[in-house]
């Protein structure tokens, strides 16, 4: 018989694979966005996409992004996801790890290491669990999946929705951060934090950064809604309220300064990602279509040519000079920000 825990991943990756759980109203606003081109067109022997992150080098400026974990079924994915990291020269990300925190004979459905001894891997632990969970035992589970670093993830809207959720008090909100600094100091591994499809304010980003936060994925409304999947679940309450779209958050994050973006929620391709990276991030990741492709590597290899044209067009030859790339807004974004 399935855990509460187990039978949670579970029906998360059904409804994903099964319905539309992709936000109705908001949109991230990478369609309001173009790139600024150049007269003159570079060809793709010239274009070089590579970087690096944490002192791993990267091929391309891709992340596949946490998803699963935690039941029979998300060994399958994660191995298949992982090998295209690994294949790809990109980041891979494990979903949450309390559930083999709670549970260790949940382990194995994390470990990837088999087909990604080289991808840069990013564990996974919910800001929710830092309340019962001691930073010993979240190093653990890092060195026993072969972790490269971790993300603290916070989706106050989920747990707020989801019938067996974590709601987060709003002095618990006030303490978020300060819990974050502390993990950061205990654990052995690099600290990322994380939204999950809702977004960040810029004053939020400012005190992660004060904090000594320097890696954080904004990861805005515009792509999968995790709320939408908790009243699928049978959850109630308004999943579009108080979320901030994917562009928005690059550019709070680009006016705080000082912090290393990546860009997730609603990008769709590779051209979404050179616009990100236009806009202040670093990288750009996804997880729904990856999830969704039966053959992942050939996906971040369209993603890779998409981009590859993208910056031909803006005339930028690596991803130093795409992320001096100007950028024109219109539409609901440009209206919205210059209010």
């Amino acid at each position: 018989m399935l855990s509460l825990i187990e039978k949670r991943k579970q029906e998360h990756v059904e409804l994903c694979l099964k319905k539309d759980v992709e936000y109705e109203h908001v949109k991230s606003g990478f369609s309001d966005v173009e790139l600024e081109l150049s007269s003159k067109k570079l060809a793709k022997s010239e274009i070089d996409t590579s970087t690096e992150l944490l002192g791993k080098p990267l091929a391309l400026p891709f992340e596949i992004e946490a998803m699963t974990g935690g039941y029979a079924g998300a060994t399958a994915i994660n191995k298949k996801l992982a090998k295209a990291a690994q294949e790809n020269g990109i980041i891979f990300c494990l979903g949450s790890q309390r559930a083999m925190i709670e549970l260790p004979r949940l382990a194995g459905t994390f470990k990837v290491r088999d087909v990604a001894p080289d991808a840069l891997i990013f564990g996974n632990i919910g800001y929710a669990q830092l309340k019962s969970v001691n930073s010993e035992k979240i190093d653990d589970a890092l060195k026993e999946v072969g972790a490269d670093a971790i993300y603290v993830h916070i989706n106050p809207i989920q747990e707020r929705l989801q019938q067996e959720g974590d709601r987060i008090s709003e002095e618990q909100e006030q303490q978020m951060v300060a819990d974050i600094a502390r993990m950061r100091k205990e654990l052995s591994f690099p600290v990322a934090v994380k939204e999950t499809g809702s977004g960040m304010p810029a004053e939020f980003l400012s005190r992660l950064k004060s904090a000594g936060i320097k890696i954080v994925n904004v990861s805005g409304a515009g792509g999968t809604a995790w709320g939408k999947i908790e009243l699928m679940r049978g959850g109630k309450g308004d999943y579009e309220k108080g979320v901030i779209p994917t562009v928005d958050s690059i550019l709070a994050g680009r006016e705080v300064g000082g912090l290393t973006l990546i860009a997730s929620g609603g990008i769709r391709g590779g051209v979404d990602v050179a616009k990100a990276i236009a806009l202040g991030a670093s990288i750009g990741g996804a997880a729904l279509p990856f999830l969704r492709e039966p053959n992942p590597s050939s996906l971040v290899k369209k993603w890779a040519d998409d981009l590859k044209k993208a910056m031909s067009e803006c005339g930028a030859s690596n991803i130093s000079e795409l992320q001096n790339t100007g950028v024109i807004l219109k539409g609901e974004t440009a209206e919205r920000l210059m209010k």
